[in-house]
């Protein structure tokens, strides 16, 4: 789904005998492509987000509420050398346990498997990063956050199938989770960043929040999978039961 009146990506899908349909439509962007997204029952939604900060953080804005309303995975390709690399080298995909990121993780192994590259699995504990060296200089702070590493990598290891433990590397830090993905991305050249997307409440769809400034900082692009449809109506269930 291509929403510009650009041309110029329908001449290069033309000529690598793709076809093509071309809408041009006036209204709320997000909403708008999300309407189509649903009626043509797409597989996967493309954006493009543009370097420039201003465009950026508007089109950032535009992309995280696709990515949160998409019925289907959303693809959001940044302007800038990695843009026309081979999407798929070195693949890191950040998992929190969730629904939303047990799906990306199949996801990620799925695009692994095809290319045969190497993918990482990366959780963030929220903790003073590696650079934070004025906070918690205690013992037992480190301990505590050892013990969570511990913890969530033996998580990490059980999603990876036994058959793809050669190529698959599990990696556990701790530190901001925005800020430890990218330094991973950047450390690994990687060519693509897998997330887990879930919906927003009422008041988080205000906020510009984790999802967003991923988007916006990513060098490379970001394939954001979304939460499984049972998981979403459980969650929603849990919530109105609470709000009851």
């Amino acid at each position: 789904l291509y929403a510009s009146a650009e041309l110029e990506p329908v001449a290069i899908a033309e000529a690598a005998s793709v076809d093509t349909r071309v809408t041009v439509q006036r209204g709320d962007v997000a909403g708008v492509i999300l309407l189509h997204a649903a009626a043509r029952r797409a597989d996967l939604i493309v954006l493009g987000v543009g370097q420039h900060d201003g465009r950026r953080y508007r089109f950032s804005s535009i992309a995280e509420r696709v990515v949160r309303g998409g019925p289907c995975p959303t693809l959001v390709v940044p302007e800038g050398p990695h843009s026309a690399a081979e999407p798929f080298e070195n693949i890191v995909c950040a998992v929190d346990f969730s629904p939303a990121s047990h799906a990306a993780v199949h996801h990620a192994l799925r695009l692994a498997q095809r290319s045969e590259r190497r993918l990482t699995l990366l959780h963030v504990v929220d903790g003073p990063g590696p650079d934070d060296h004025s906070q918690y200089p205690w013992l037992a702070a480190h301990e505590y956050y050892r013990s969570l590493g511990v913890t969530a990598l033996e998580q990490l290891q059980a999603l990876i199938p036994l058959r793809e433990r050669a190529l698959v590397l599990a990696r556990v830090v701790v530190g901001s989770a925005v800020t430890e993905i990218l330094r991973l991305a950047g450390t690994t050249d990687a060519r693509l960043l897998v997330i887990g997307a879930r919906p927003r409440s009422r008041i988080g769809r205000r906020l510009f929040g984790r999802t967003g400034l991923l988007l916006r900082r990513a060098n490379c692009p970001v394939l954001a999978v979304p939460e499984p449809a049972r998981a979403q109506a459980e969650d929603h269930e849990g919530r109105r039961k609470l709000a009851a």
